[in-house]
């Protein structure tokens, strides 16, 4: 799954097949890719009703109540 961000900046987030792990990544607009997965999965995982194999950015999307609060403490801690 890819949010796109203001700036045209990405959120990605993608499945490993080697260990069926999700892998999140912030995507700079000129192409430059940082791996993000430990921030996300700290700054929402506590919240989510996700399972270990689900996305964490799509079950944060899917609520509404959490997605600007959780969005926004993740790329903070990118930034």
């Amino acid at each position: 799954m890819d949010v796109l961000l203001p700036g045209n900046a990405m959120l990605r987030s993608s499945r490993y097949d080697v260990n069926d792990r999700m892998r999140y990544s912030y995507v700079e607009p000129d192409g430059e890719t940082y791996d993000i997965s430990d921030i996300v999965e700290e700054e929402l995982r506590e919240n989510s009703f996700a399972t270990n194999r689900s996305d964490l950015l799509e079950s944060v999307l899917g609520r509404k109540d959490l997605v600007g609060e959780k969005l926004n403490r993740v790329l903070s801690k990118i930034k």
